[in-house]
């Protein structure tokens, strides 16, 4: 995907001819890859190519989903991966990860391994964009895989080079497992025609592990129905399930001091939220693991931390007789680092390297909605405000202002809404900016925020 523009010089130099044959099968060919041309050049594009460009790829988009409709085991993969790259221009950052996900589940289902390997890739892409490096190194060795087991070597050879600094090594168990997968799908080759339906073979580690998808999922539907804190937290809920933990906890540096932003524990069959306070003024959580972890960056991995390693003449390990704990360091969005606590006291040896593995990649998803957390400027720990304390709203909203913003909130583009509406998309935007304007913010998620405050939106 490094030729972008390239590609988009040579899909207009043929676009007449190209047109003018719509009905053959090398068309939805021609439309496909150059709207992911079109995609991957936006960045670099001037304000006059994205007009130009834009109507373009919204109109291969179109065609997509028309031809979806007609022939969902041919094309939903290509609309689903179409749809994130919409998604991901627009900034809509929640449903742009569901839908890469499904893009990826979709062409692995109707055996069509090197788009499952493309949209991986893309996958891969945004990760490293949003700066999520270890959600973006799985998607990229799966992008690998799938590549090797098409055949094309050179690519990964490339990608290999091009991502070394994530530590992607494509061992020859993974090739030939490729090879395997690729066999099952009916061949490298036989993958472009479309016309094979068969089922891959399950893919290893990751997938049986934990479900990416359902992650995403509840992701998304969280963002529509709450806070971006209350989505952290349910995210650090699951991240302690899935890694085997009775309590977890994220931890941040606030004004010099160590902070626990996040913490839940097992309680009746679910886990309850802890109380957010200074590290200093807690009794949950060890303060010399934390502080250890903290000063080195090393992954601190104990089987049974009361019994053998540096902590057992702790007070709060000897005395809680704490067993198995896990604590490592991730990248957080609008600071340096954030650290996860995981603990388990039933049983030693309670998170393996495998756990770990899964913990890491939920563990970023954590950390990064945390971030979001505070960008939004939501109050700390889902705290609703007074009303006295709820800011004012200088100008009242129109009634048709309202409508828009509740159309915003629900995650609608102008255009959808433009549609919703029965409005032209230039009046959308006009209102689009009054909201900005009055409720004095510049972006749709700010907007969202401060207008859930004032109690303008449920």
């Amino acid at each position: 995907m490094g030729r972008c523009r390239e590609g988009l010089h040579l899909g207009g130099a043929i676009a007449g001819n190209i047109e003018s044959i719509a009905r053959e099968p090398s068309y939805p060919e021609y439309c496909f890859y150059y709207a992911l041309c079109i995609s991957g050049s936006w960045h670099g594009m001037t304000l006059r190519e994205r007009r130009r460009y834009g109507r373009l790829f919204q109109k291969y988009l179109s065609c997509f989903r028309k031809w979806a409709r007609l022939g969902a085991e041919n094309f939903e993969n290509r609309r689903l991966l179409l749809e994130a790259e919409a998604a991901r221009l627009r900034g809509r950052n929640g449903r742009a990860m569901q839908l890469y996900e499904e893009a990826i589940r979709a062409a692995g289902e109707n055996g069509y391994l090197q788009e499952q390997a493309l949209a991986s890739l893309l996958a891969a892409e945004y990760y490293l964009g949003r700066n999520m490096n270890s959600i973006a190194a799985f998607f990229l060795e799966k992008a690998c895989r799938g590549f090797a087991g098409w055949g094309a070597r050179a690519v990964v050879r490339r990608l290999s080079r091009e991502y070394a600094h994530l530590g992607i090594v494509i061992s020859r168990e993974s090739r030939k497992q490729a090879a395997e997968v690729a066999a099952a799908a009916g061949g490298g080759e036989k993958g472009t025609a479309r016309e094979s339906t068969t089922r891959p073979a399950a893919e290893p580690a990751y997938g049986e592990s934990f479900d990416l998808a359902a992650l995403i999922n509840a992701y998304y539907s969280l963002v529509e129905e709450g806070g971006w804190h209350e989505l952290a937290g349910r995210l650090l809920r699951i991240l302690c399930e899935n890694a085997g933990a009775q309590c977890g906890a994220m931890i941040t540096m606030r004004q010099g001091e160590l902070f626990v932003g996040l913490a839940v524990k097992a309680a009746a069959g679910g886990f309850a939220a802890m109380p957010l306070v200074p590290l200093a003024e807690q009794r949950y959580i060890p303060r010399a693991m934390v502080q250890h972890v903290w000063r080195t960056g090393e992954t601190l991995l104990l089987d049974d931390a009361c019994s053998a390693g540096l902590f057992i003449h702790d007070p709060e390990v000897a005395g809680r007789r704490i067993r198995s704990v896990c604590c490592f360091s991730v990248p957080l969005r609008t600071k340096t680092a954030a650290l996860i606590y995981l603990e388990n006291n039933f049983i030693a040896g309670a998170f393996t390297e495998e756990r770990l593995k899964i913990a890491r990649l939920l563990a970023a998803q954590t950390a990064f909605v945390a971030g979001l957390s505070e960008t939004a400027d939501e109050p700390a720990g889902g705290q609703e405000l007074s009303p006295k304390s709820r800011p004012l709203l200088p100008e009242t909203l129109t009634p048709r202002e309202m409508e828009v913003l509740n159309l915003l909130a629900s995650g609608l583009s102008n255009g959808e809404i433009a549609a919703r509406l029965g409005l032209t998309l230039s009046t959308v935007k006009s209102h689009v900016q009054n909201i900005y304007g009055k409720l004095g913010v510049n972006r749709r998620l700010r907007a969202v925020a401060r207008a859930r405050k004032m109690d303008l939106l449920p």
